[in-house]
């Protein structure tokens, strides 16, 4: 009995390890319409995301974004705190670097921006190398599943 015990936690044990694997999966080259498709798609979100910050008005993301997920509410406190506290915000530098994509369907844009927050005539810049993680909706369109400080 104990070694049937023994056996079938060994064998839970191994299945756990096997499916919790977390290799980084490969990062694979895409084709210049693919690269220029998602970064239009991840600045047209950038410049989108500055004006939903000086309106207040996150409605203007909704269509970037997978909605009810973590970074989807995360980003809607960050506007309306932003927006609460009247810190204005403006896109200095925005510059999509490498786009890749996996096997499986996910996509990723590596991104330099500097942007400027402007709280009450305390002007801060903030200057970082971020990577979007997005999904295809479409063909033609994608959503952001995250962003990341890289």
């Amino acid at each position: 009995m104990k070694k049937t015990i023994w056996l079938l936690f060994l064998g839970i044990t191994m299945v756990l390890l096997v499916s919790c694997n977390n290799e980084p999966k490969a990062l694979l080259e895409v084709s210049d319409e693919e690269a220029t498709l998602v970064s239009n798609f991840v600045t047209d979100y950038k410049m989108t995301m500055v004006e939903a910050v000086n309106s207040g008005d996150f409605n203007e993301l909704e269509s970037y974004l997978i909605t009810n997920n973590s970074f989807y509410h995360s980003l809607r406190r960050y506007v309306s705190d932003l927006q609460r506290d009247k810190v204005k915000k403006r896109l200095l530098h925005f510059e999509v670097k490498n786009v890749f994509k996996t096997e499986d369907g996910q996509w990723f844009a590596d991104a330099n921006e500097s942007v400027e927050l402007d709280d009450n005539n305390h002007m801060k810049t903030e200057e970082r190398f971020v990577r979007f993680e997005l999904i295809e909706k479409d063909t033609q369109s994608f959503r952001i599943v995250t962003i990341k400080k890289q």
